[in-house]
């Protein structure tokens, strides 16, 4: 999903600025992706209107931030998944049974499920309407596949009650039976 794009980006260090961005109004948030034509980046900070802190990717957050190379006159787009994200997030929780009272315990369990989930999601979404869909499709039909075997293979550990304390452990290839 597009937030926002133009062709009067500017990086100095590792700030970029936009004088024609909104980037506060369109929601634009750290850990959202800027692409630019030289490579894609991790937005650090959103520091106004029209500036934001930036890094080359990141292994992890609290890592420095590292500076792209200088521009301007650069034409550039800022995106984030995060529909595609809730969406999944959404599914993983009813298929493992838990509701907005329930505590994860170990979220880890669930993190290759997501990730797999989230790009089945985004391919399928990118696929575009002629004969070039068939790569994104496939990249799709891998990930879904990847997504469901991560998801069988998670083990949940549900606290129901709010004492931070497990009361059940949900296992993604087990089946729930319920008389009725």
């Amino acid at each position: 999903q597009q937030l926002v794009a133009g062709s009067d980006g500017v990086i100095t260090g590792s700030t970029f600025t936009s004088a024609g961005a909104a980037f506060t109004e369109c929601h634009v948030a750290a850990g959202q992706v800027l692409h630019l034509e030289g490579g894609d980046y991790e937005v650090v900070s959103v520091d106004g209107p029209t500036q934001l802190t930036v890094s080359v990717v990141r292994a992890d957050e609290d890592d420095p931030v590292v500076s792209p190379p200088a521009g301007s006159g650069l034409a550039y787009r800022i995106v984030t998944f995060d529909a595609q994200a809730a969406f999944i997030a959404e599914a993983i929780l009813r298929y493992f049974g838990i509701d907005e009272t329930d505590v994860i315990l170990n979220p880890e369990a669930l993190r290759d499920a997501s990730v797999y989930g989230v790009l089945w999601a985004v391919f399928t979404a990118m696929a575009p309407a002629d004969e070039a869909a068939e790569v994104y499709l496939q990249k799709a039909a891998l990930y879904r596949r990847l997504f469901e075997q991560a998801r069988v293979a998670a083990r949940v550990q549900v606290d129901t009650d709010g004492d931070g304390i497990a009361n059940t452990e949900r296992q993604g290839g087990a089946m729930r039976l319920q008389r009725v």
